[in-house]
């Protein structure tokens, strides 16, 4: 489960010939990674709507990579197996060598180009190789760990992609991932429980020993109302907290990342809407209301640009540059309690 929504499984058959040269491949791995994110999230793909066509084609290329590599654990019947492969393409990514599976040629060109460290597709591996262990949470540090592997590292990665005037955003980036990856846990128990999997932290659940099965029981309505409120109130700190990054990324940059983030926590907010009752079907955000919160982003970066015109007389002109330091995790992303 990652933070990128769901889609239909990739097709992790497509591959090319070895000969086939990288400038041969780029229009076809292009038209699939955006055909990829299309499918996958409306909502990133609104976002991704508002970026530059390069910039855009690159966030489609990085989604496209995780989508597939969470389709490897979540779509088969192995997990282990899934995230065996994942390690040994990820190999061959930051190697020498050429893949031949098409989103993992365009990762590779990507990575190249932008400097995304190895460090963070691995714990994005791990992140997945979690939900293959059937990894407990017991308390709130294994779930933030989580959280931050499959969807904070997400944000990491976008930082190359995007580029940054200062990588002081780089916790922000973190903490918006984790924020979603939050949302999700919370709209998703249902369908995570139908997979045999449970994300609701225990300390939430009262001590209850709780296993999985095809539906959850209705015994356990309201302690699941109580445990998703708890956590989208979580959710609430780190979408705020995130917030102080959007003046270190480009302005255009910045305002799809506010339209994503909005997107995301109106998400909660249709949930809270149902007393965070996880039996109520799952939540979405009308189109209607996705084109208010693209006005309000608009708002909220045109207010930005006082702010942005002093730091540029300031430090005079900046440039959209690949990080050239790293996150610590938990210390530079975690929130206290």
């Amino acid at each position: 489960m990652i933070g990128i929504g769901h889609a239909p499984a990739t097709d992790v058959t497509d591959v090319f010939p070895t000969s086939t040269s990288v400038e041969a491949r780029k229009p076809h791995v292009q038209a699939q990674a955006q055909a990829t994110l299309a499918a996958g999230s409306k909502s990133f793909r609104l976002a991704a709507r508002l970026l530059s066509p390069r910039i855009a084609n690159d966030a489609a290329v990085c989604y496209a990579w995780c989508r597939r590599a969470d389709d490897l654990v979540d779509e088969t019947t192995d997990p282990t197996a899934g995230v065996q492969r994942l390690n040994a393409e990820l190999d061959v990514i930051y190697s020498r060598e050429t893949p031949t599976e098409w989103s993992c040629v365009a990762f590779q060109e990507l990575v190249r180009r932008r400097g995304i460290p190895r460090a963070y597709a691995q714990a994005l591996i791990d992140g997945f190789a979690m939900d293959a262990q059937s990894t407990a949470y017991d308390d709130w540090a294994t779930l933030e760990l989580y959280a931050y592997r499959v969807a904070g590292v997400v944000g990491l990665m976008m930082t190359h992609v995007l580029g940054v005037h200062d990588d002081r955003c780089l916790p922000a980036a973190a903490r918006l991932g984790l924020a979603m990856q939050l949302t999700n846990i919370s709209r998703d128990v249902v369908e995570d429980w139908g997979r045999g999997r449970l994300y609701i932290p225990e300390p939430l659940l009262g001590g209850q020993m709780i296993v999985t099965g095809a539906r959850p029981p209705e015994a356990l309505r309201g302690l699941f109302s109580s445990a998703v409120a708890t956590m989208l109130a979580r959710a609430r700190r780190y979408y705020h907290a995130a917030r102080v990054g959007f003046l270190d990324l480009p302005w255009r940059s910045a305002l799809a990342i506010r339209v994503a983030a909005l997107v995301y926590a109106e998400i909660g907010r249709e949930i809270e809407k149902r007393q965070c009752d996880v039996f109520a079907g799952r939540a979405i955000v009308s189109p209607l209301r996705k084109a208010w919160l693209v006005c309000r982003a608009f708002a909220g970066s045109l207010g930005e640009l006082p702010a942005r015109a002093m730091r540029r007389w300031r430090r005079g002109p900046m440039g959209d540059a690949i990080p050239s330091t790293h996150v610590r995790f938990p210390d530079d992303v975690v929130l206290g309690d």
